[in-house]
């Protein structure tokens, strides 16, 4: 009985093992405030996974809302999802927020370069993934401070 108990289960772990998932996406959102390691993570009680959030209009344009809960900062851009491979430059007012201090609105500084590549976009499987970059200045009296966002780099299902 053991024998046929073992080979039950052997047989569903090796059946769930053999499902077809999408091993190209992995949802994602990662980068480097500051030269610190960023990513979204989910808050303590979410069943859902990362904190990542992509809304799509009819128009086919698109806004990235990651959160850290961690942190307590996000990270939120535009682009358009009608081209591939092409530079979108980043023209949201305030692309970072850390809500943890007192002054906690960056906006985004238009002097710097700030770009999302989108780097492939499956528009079948509702899947883009790209990098991106920018710098935001918190100019609040008494909190004049920067954020500067290297490395980014997401894959997201919409």
């Amino acid at each position: 009985m053991k024998k046929y108990l073992f080979l039950l289960v052997f047989i569903n772990v090796l059946l769930a093992s053999c499902n077809k998932t999408d091993s190209d996406h992995i949802n994602k959102f990662t980068c480097k405030v500051n030269g610190v390691f960023w990513e979204a993570v989910p808050y303590q009680n979410s069943i859902l996974g990362n904190d990542l959030q992509m809304t799509v209009s009819p128009t086919l344009f698109g806004s990235i809302l990651a959160r850290n809960d961690k942190k307590n900062q996000s990270i939120t851009f535009n682009l358009s999802l009608n081209d591939t491979n092409k530079d979108f430059v980043i023209t949201d007012g305030n692309p970072f927020a850390d809500y943890a201090r007192r002054c906690n609105v960056y906006y985004l500084d238009t002097l710097s370069p700030r770009v999302v590549t989108v780097t492939e976009h499956d528009k079948a499987k509702s899947i883009i993934k790209g990098t991106f970059r920018f710098r935001a200045i918190n100019r609040d009296v008494g909190c004049v401070d920067t954020a500067t966002v290297t490395n980014g780099f997401f894959d997201m299902h919409y």
